[in-house]
């Protein structure tokens, strides 16, 4: 599979904005990119399938850098601002019996909810309720038979 086919510009611009928020998860410094970066990287794609990694390095060690980083982990470069690069690998489709296993734990567990579950759910609504009707208008603001007189005052 090559992954520039899969990284159109449509989904680049939505991984953009889904990276925005992420802080940097690795920093990449003075020692480059060992194996052990290498491998918590590839980590990292397989569990969040899109990172951020902070470069710390001069301008065109970073580009080298990024590329590199990229080619050893299977990922696409989704965007390079300043010292943080975005990468990107999409998880790999689960093979069919991985789904066989899972539809078959579904069906096993599936009738299988216990009655302490369901009893304590109920319980937190209950207790939720009741800390609530008893809170009463807490809170809202209640005017004062003065406080209409200091309002209708004319200049």
């Amino acid at each position: 599979m090559d992954l520039l086919r899969v990284v159109n510009a449509a989904l680049k611009r939505e991984l953009r904005a889904r990276a925005h928020s992420l802080k940097p998860f690795l920093v990449v410094a003075d020692r480059g990119l060992q194996d052990s970066v290498i491998a918590e990287a590839d980590r990292a794609l397989e569990h969040h399938e899109l990172i951020k990694v902070r470069l710390r390095h001069d301008r065109e060690a970073r580009a080298v850098l990024a590329i590199e980083l990229c080619e050893r982990t299977g990922a696409a470069l989704i965007q390079s601002v300043g010292q943080v690069v975005t990468i990107y690998k999409p998880r790999p489709a689960p093979s069919p019996s991985d789904t066989e296993r899972s539809t078959t734990r579904e069906k096993s567990t599936r009738g299988s909810k216990s009655k302490t579950t369901r009893s304590s759910s109920t319980a937190w609504r209950t207790a939720t309720s009741h800390k609530r009707a008893s809170q009463g208008n807490r809170g809202t603001r209640q005017r004062s038979a003065s406080s209409g007189s200091d309002c209708s005052r004319q200049k």
